[in-house]
């Protein structure tokens, strides 16, 4: 066989009208006798129309192809290019490496095959033959892989070894089939799909998928290039699906011989159709009554259905519904299993337990044996034994919760005492009396903060918890974060260190939620490191493609004991808490990381932990948050055009509080601020003292909300309904333990002009009072 030509790259400028305008000498040399003028696709290809890869005519929509070309006798990759005037500039080069592209090219969509390849293999798996479209395909092209996967070490090899005739490369028992496939009418442009095994030197054989193409060569003469892919492999693996059917169904029958020594009755479904076959069996256990061998399985399906209980309906439908299996690839075996809760024709509630049994019958047919027995007896003893174990456990649950939750709320409580102690020392020292205070708010603040975690772990499950956001500066919340672990970490003989590496310093976010995520995810990095130890806070800002947005990531690195590769998947779940020997002394409620999750999840971050044993821990934190503008890092206050400092003195407030020191608290605030205050310790007596009050003698009501006789909320309707309309308008400002949205939002319902939280935050109630009265 004579070897191709070798092809180098060949450089053309063709008009739209096919004439040549130039080529390079490589064409020149190629070509003998070609001239500018000449008709591309006659003076190069001697065909008589435009080549079938050619975009010039219209026969491709795109720029380049590859494809195998009769003169060079080799795949070529051929570029076009518009350069203007009419003009196209070709380059065409050798395709080496691409039986990928070229098995995929030779793809007809209306084979079987799909495009891509199978599962598991490459361009190695694939060789290039051809022969011509003549008695016995005599050799026309062969390439080195061919030649290796039919296990010859050269081309001359391959021609000696098949007599230079491809059909000896097609096993013998295969050619019937293989002719059926080709056909005998062969025409250029032709293309087939075939499937065959090919015989090596050393009498071994291969499957091969053959996609090929029939090509009219440089001589006239037509012959077929094929792409064969090595599919050995899954033939063997379909081979081993079909063995595992067979004895699958061999060992279905035995299967049911068996169930019908135990049971009554069972049904035998074909899934893809629906056909059944209720079985009598020789057993005492029964179908179900209300399934009776009557009717399609549909029918019984939906009596079925009919008698079941509502809260069991989606389980019998999941479990019998012949629709929940079709389309699967179901493996012989236990398919499910369901309690069921049904009614007889005498409206007596019974427990059935069905069974679902996938297989095949003798036709290789997917099947469902069903199976079901009256376990109401069963039932009903294990479910009091159920009830008393669910009432032992949340008794259990809720011993350790309580008992355990002194260790959180003993983290801020630490920094209260031990300020409050250090204030006594230092009341001579106003500078350090007051950084004590500020310090001892901040503990007070994170204990609320704490004591919400507990309250809203609920509301985090009902999905009923919402973002808040508000300005914030970074600098500020790692400030508070600071404050409130120093004294615990250097009490401990820790170090405690933080680095902030970011640019937008000030963001919108829901500030109570951020300091609730990094209060737990600290506070365990403290508990967890023995003394000597390193806790390490870093908060770097990302890149982000949205200018509006920063993202920050936070890492929170402690080298503490660390945690298990078994318990490490179960960090994030509610009560959860590795129980070894080495950390049996900690305390904690098990809550604190489920809140960090349901926190980060709401806020729409990522939260990650990496730990080893001993190695310590080290969780990963990314957030994005809006980027504070000028507008909205403002006061509120200020923003709506009212004084930061507004004055109050002389501004009576009405103060319906029935806790005594609640209302002396709340009384001392507003008078050192420049209030008259006077106090209802009931929504009745609120009322009372507002309708005999002169008009405009009150400029604003306080209003607790749960009070013994009349709560505030009642008391606030019947003020708006006050005829006297100047008293009825007064400002009211709901001021209560009931700190959430919900609660805020019933306020405003009632007719409330304002919600504030206990306890009491000074700054916030005075933006709160200046707001209201601004109003």
């Amino acid at each position: 066989m004579t070897r191709p030509v070798k092809l180098d790259t060949d450089y053309y400028v063709i008009a739209d009208d096919f004439r040549l305008i130039d080529f390079n000498d490589n064409v020149a040399a190629r070509y003998k006798g070609i001239a500018r003028g000449d008709l591309c696709y006659a003076a190069t290809m001697k065909r008589d129309s435009p080549c079938p890869h050619c975009p010039i005519a219209g026969n491709s929509d795109k720029n380049g192809a590859v494809y195998y070309d009769p003169f060079y006798r080799d795949w070529v990759e051929a570029l076009f290019c518009e350069i203007g005037g009419g003009r196209y500039a070709v380059t065409c080069r050798p395709a080496e490496g691409d039986a990928g592209s070229i098995f995929r090219r030779l793809k007809r969509d209306e084979l079987p095959i799909t495009g891509a390849m199978p599962e598991g293999y490459d361009a190695d798996s694939i060789g290039i033959i051809g022969g011509y479209c003549e008695e016995g395909f005599p050799l026309y092209y062969v390439n080195d892989r061919m030649a290796a996967m039919l296990g010859y070490d050269s081309l001359e090899d391959l021609e000696a070894g098949i007599d230079g005739k491809v059909v000896n490369t097609i096993h013998p028992d295969d050619l019937p089939q293989v002719s059926a496939d080709l056909g005998d009418h062969y025409y250029a442009g032709m293309k087939y799909e075939t499937t065959y095994r090919m015989p090596r030197k050393d009498g071994t054989w291969f499957w091969t998928i053959d996609r090929g193409e029939v090509v009219k060569t440089a001589d006239g003469r037509l012959a077929i290039i094929s792409a064969c892919l090595d599919v050995t492999r899954e033939r063997e693996q379909q081979e081993a699906r079909k063995r595992e059917r067979e004895a699958a169904a061999s060992k279905d029958k035995i299967w049911s011989d068996i169930t019908r020594m135990i049971y009554g009755h069972s049904l035998t479904v074909r899934i893809r159709d629906g056909r059944y076959t209720c079985h009598d069996g020789e057993g005492p256990l029964q179908l179900p009554i209300v399934i009776a061998p009557e009717g399609s399985y549909e029918d019984l399906y939906r009596n079925f259905i009919a008698h079941t209980d509502k809260a069991y309906r989606e389980k019998a439908d999941r479990l019998l519904s012949l629709d929940s299996y079709r389309g699967q690839a179901l493996s012989p075996g236990f398919a499910g299993i369901e309690e069921l809760r049904v009614y007889g024709p005498d409206g007596a509630a019974i427990w059935q337990e069905v069974t679902v049994i996938a297989g095949v019958d003798n036709a290789g047919e997917p099947i469902l044996h069903i199976l079901a027995r009256d376990v109401t007896e069963a039932h009903d003893r294990a479910d009091t034994r159920a009830q008393l174990e669910i009432a032992r456990a949340a008794s259990e649950a809720k011993t350790a919760f309580l008992f355990n939750m002194s260790h959180d709320i003993r983290t801020p409580m630490n920094a209260i005492v031990g300020y409050t102690a250090l204030l006594g020392k230092s009341l001579s020292d106003e500078a350090k009396a007051r950084d004590y205070l500020g310090k001892i708010e901040t503990a007070n603040h994170y204990l609320v903060s704490l004591i919400n975690n507990v309250l809203e772990m609920a509301r985090i499950e009902s999905g009923r918890l919402h973002l808040d956001e508000n300005p914030a500066n970074v600098d500020e919340v790692w400030d508070e974060l600071w404050s409130l672990f120093e004294p615990l970490t250097a009490g401990k003989g820790l170090r405690f260190e933080r680095r902030i590496d970011v640019v937008h310093r000030d963001i919108l976010v829901d500030g109570t939620k951020l300091r609730q995520i990094f209060l737990n995810l600290i506070s365990n990095a403290v508990k967890y490191t023995p003394s000597g130890g390193t806790v390490t806070m870093s908060v770097t800002e990302l890149p982000s493609e949205d200018p509006e947005c920063a993202v920050f990531r936070t890492v929170i690195e402690d080298t503490g004991i660390g945690i298990s590769s078994q318990f490490l998947p179960h960090v994030f779940d509610e009560f959860s808490r590795e129980r070894t020997s080495t950390e049996s002394r900690v305390a904690g409620t098990g809550l604190g990381m489920a809140i960090v999750k349901g926190l980060v999840d709401l806020m729409h971050g990522t939260i990650t932990v990496d730990s080893e044993l001993g190695q310590g821990t080290t969780f990963t934190l990314t957030l994005r948050h809006r980027i504070a503008g000028e507008s909205a890092a403002a006061p509120a206050s200020e923003a709506a055009g009212v004084p930061a400092e507004a004055d109050f003195k002389g501004r009576r407030i009405l103060l319906a509080e029935d806790n005594e020191l609640n209302a002396e608290i709340a009384e001392a605030i507003l008078t050192e601020a420049g209030f008259l205050v006077e106090i209802a310790p009931d929504g009745i007596d609120c009322v009372a003292m507002m309708t005999k009050a002169e008009p405009d003698y009150y400029d604003l009501v306080l209003m607790d909300i749960q009070m013994p006789h009349m709560d505030g909320y009642k008391a606030a309707r019947i003020i708006r309904r006050l005829p006297d309309e100047n008293k009825a308008a007064v400002p009211i400002l709901a001021m209560t333990a009931n700190a959430f949205e919900e609660d805020r939002q019933k306020a405003l319902a009632e007719g409330m002009n304002g919600h504030i939280a206990k306890p009491i935050h000074i700054p916030e109630l005075m933006a709160a009072l200046r707001e209201v009265l601004h109003q």
